[in-house]
């Protein structure tokens, strides 16, 4: 049963869109080639990832790579204190030094 509104309510008569005027954005392939190669890219760091020096420094995606979490969850844990601090290798750039990552990841810090 439908409840008609008290109150009529007003349709609004919405433009059409012109032929010409799209909003919707053309598939980027340069995007495409970007997402492919950082992909490549941290693949190639989770298979180096063993045999990797200690004092070795990886980025944000290889930490959310190896404990499957969001960057969000990743940065939660380190102001928590779940996981070490990393290492600011710039102004927007930090790193986690390979055997902190290790010995979290031992002591059942997987997840």
């Amino acid at each position: 049963m439908r409840i008609k509104p008290a109150i009529p309510v007003k349709k609004h008569k919405h433009k059409q869109a012109s032929k010409h005027r799209s909003s919707a954005k053309p598939p980027n392939p340069l995007s495409d080639v970007r997402q492919n190669a950082r992909a490549k890219k941290l693949a190639a760091q989770l298979a180096l990832f063993d045999s990797m020096p200690d004092s070795a420094l990886v980025a944000l995606p290889v930490v959310c790579a190896l404990k499957g979490r969001a960057p969000a969850s990743i940065w939660r844990d380190v102001a928590a204190g779940r996981l070490s601090k990393p290492i600011k290798a710039g102004p927007r750039s930090s790193r986690w030094q390979v055997g902190g990552l290790r010995r979290g990841l031992a002591a059942g810090g997987g997840q």
